[in-house]
């Protein structure tokens, strides 16, 4: 597969109007493709700015695994936590008993999401995750849940003694030296990306995600970064940098599978393939044995959430990059 027939594929998501626009990377051992198609957005101003690599996008659940996890697993890695203990060793007031192992792999029973959440201010919606029942039995299938990542991000508070965001910072951003990633991205000349436009108005340069925007650094959501940035971080898990993990950690994060989820990866396409995706249409997938790697990174959601037949184009895609 040939990677003209990949970009061909998502100038044709633009095309039909799938999405306004969309920034990718075809990431191979001995090289890098990058392309940029179509506009910002759908409405004004957006709809006449075309597509560069200064555009910086809302990671969504993107977020989960180039911040939490990846800290989460430095901090394994370093002794500092591991996988068996209880999350309530870290989150005095959590009643809970999900485990650091089942939180990153979303087998520890806990709810997906609340119902009611836009109702919750930030408090209300913290003591909700807290003291959130279990509605299955822990260990016994794996449901993605945002819950879990939240926790998680508190667990990474509590053992570094600073707010998410700033741990992040420390220890996946600078390190990486990644410019325009994070909470707080540098965006000196960089452009926001519109996502959902509510009452009229585009969300732009705030988090989409009800539950990230109110918890504020939250470890379910809230990174923004451009492409540039990703391909960056992806190239760093593929070559396994050794500013991220150990040779055993990267190891790990390889082979650990369970019910198609691994430590922070989703594990759909089994083997050395770690995926994820955000709900703002951004999406990561890498082979770690063949060191190649696809991001995409649109808007999906711009001007609303209705899907156009997008999602089933992006599984079309992944088919074509994992036969290539």
């Amino acid at each position: 597969m040939t990677h003209d027939v990949l970009i061909q594929q998502v100038h044709t998501m633009v095309d039909q109007k799938m999405i306004p626009g969309a920034s990718l990377a075809l990431i191979e051992p001995d090289g890098l493709t990058m392309d940029y198609y179509g506009h910002y957005g759908m409405v004004e101003p957006y709809d006449t700015m075309v597509l560069d690599h200064k555009a910086l996008y809302d990671m969504a659940s993107c977020s989960k695994v180039i911040g939490t996890t990846t800290r989460m697993l430095q901090l394994l890695d370093q002794g500092k936590v591991h996988l068996d203990d209880p999350l309530s060793s870290y989150i005095a007031d959590y009643q809970g008993d999900t485990t650091i192992y089942e939180a990153l792999t979303h087998t520890g029973g806990l709810v997906s999401d609340f119902a009611d959440k836009h109702s919750l201010n930030r408090e209300q919606l913290k003591q909700r995750i807290l003291s959130a029942p279990t509605d299955y039995p822990k260990g016994s299938k794996s449901q993605y849940s945002d819950t879990g990542f939240v926790l998680l991000g508190w667990v990474i508070e509590a053992v570094d003694a600073m707010p998410l965001d700033e741990s992040i910072q420390m220890h996946v951003v600078k390190p990486l030296q990644l410019h325009h990633l994070g909470y707080h991205p540098q965006d000196d000349g960089y452009t926001y990306i519109p996502e959902e436009v509510v009452n009229g108005s585009p969300i732009v340069k705030m988090v989409h995600d009800y539950k990230g925007r109110t918890l504020f650094p939250a470890g379910s959501a809230g990174i923004f970064a451009s492409l540039d940035d990703v391909v960056v971080f992806v190239k760093a898990y593929l070559d396994q940098d050794p500013r991220l993990f150990s040779h055993n950690m990267f190891k790990q994060v390889k082979t650990i599978e369970t019910f198609d989820r691994g430590l922070g990866w989703d594990k759909q396409y089994h083997g050395s393939i770690l995926y994820h995706t955000g709900f703002t249409g951004t999406s990561i997938i890498m082979d770690m044995d063949a060191r190649r790697g696809m991001v995409l990174l649109t808007n999906r959601i711009h001007p609303t959430r209705e899907d156009h037949g997008f999602l089933q184009a992006r599984r079309n895609l992944n088919d074509l990059w994992l036969n290539g």
